[in-house]
């Protein structure tokens, strides 16, 4: 802290702090601790902002004597600013891209809570394969969180798919399945009907609705039914009646 071009941006002169104390000048800070490793023999690199919005990258060697003994320590330092701000901008930047990246994300597979334990998925457009895993994974979590019983898809948006997207739908459903949740596939177009029967595939485990306004009623009725169901198998059973017993009969009179 005697020398350099880095005082000004510390706003102190050159020479200024010669013949003080140092460790005292930085106790509470970061370069306290460096400084005391110095002296413990270590040598050591550290960035550090001796001042708002200035950092130095310092190196810090002891410094021994004639004996080998260490009687002071070396500071050189380097204006760091630049860097540590590209740093910190880049940084910033990668969040931004990642909040940015996780709004698509949500955006290409929206969950909406449409009931008590109803959730519902509307598709608009083409499915890939990066798209269903995004989708997939959106759809468990929010099972989970929502503590969803029921779960429609709703492809009113999606005029036509291909083989590869009625492999991810189904697969979507079986996963839901595997958390106790029913499917529930509603708005499909008269292509998509004719692609899921042409291949073939079982829609044993999934129930099919013509509009979202269906698949929600479904569900309320299933609801209402699986609670009263409930409330009957909770009602207590009644005591049975005891039955009559024969009266004793009368003793003689002796």
């Amino acid at each position: 802290m005697s020398d350099g071009k880095g005082l000004e941006l510390l706003g102190r002169k050159p020479g200024e702090r010669v013949g003080l104390n140092e460790l005292d000048a930085a106790r509470g800070t970061p370069t306290h601790g460096h400084l005391l490793r110095a002296l413990g023999g270590e040598t050591l690199r550290a960035v550090s902002e001796p001042e708002p919005g200035v950092f130095f990258e310092t190196w810090y060697t002891p410094l021994r004597n004639e004996n080998d003994a260490i009687d002071g320590v070396i500071a050189l330092a380097i204006d760091a600013t630049d860097r540590v701000k590209s740093q910190v901008q880049l940084i910033e930047n990668t969040r931004v891209i990642e909040r940015q990246s996780e709004t698509i994300r949500d955006l290409a597979a929206p969950i909406i809570k449409v009931w008590d334990e109803v959730i519902c998925l509307p598709i608009i457009g083409a499915v890939d394969g990066d798209r269903a895993t995004a989708m997939m994974q959106h759809l468990l979590e929010s099972v989970v969180r929502e503590k969803a019983r029921f779960a429609i898809l709703d492809l009113t948006g999606v005029g036509a798919v291909d083989t590869s997207t009625v492999h991810h739908i189904l697969r979507m459903f079986k996963a839901a399945r595997t958390l106790g949740v029913e499917g529930v596939l509603s708005g499909a177009q008269p292509l998509i009907a004719q692609t899921i029967v042409s291949l073939g595939m079982s829609l044993d485990d999934l129930r099919t609705m013509r509009t979202l306004h269906d698949a929600l009623s479904w569900c309320l009725a299933r609801k209402q039914a699986d609670q009263a169901r409930g409330r009957r198998a909770a009602l207590p059973t009644p005591p049975r009646s005891p039955m009559p017993r024969d009266p004793e009969p009368s003793r003689r009179a002796p």
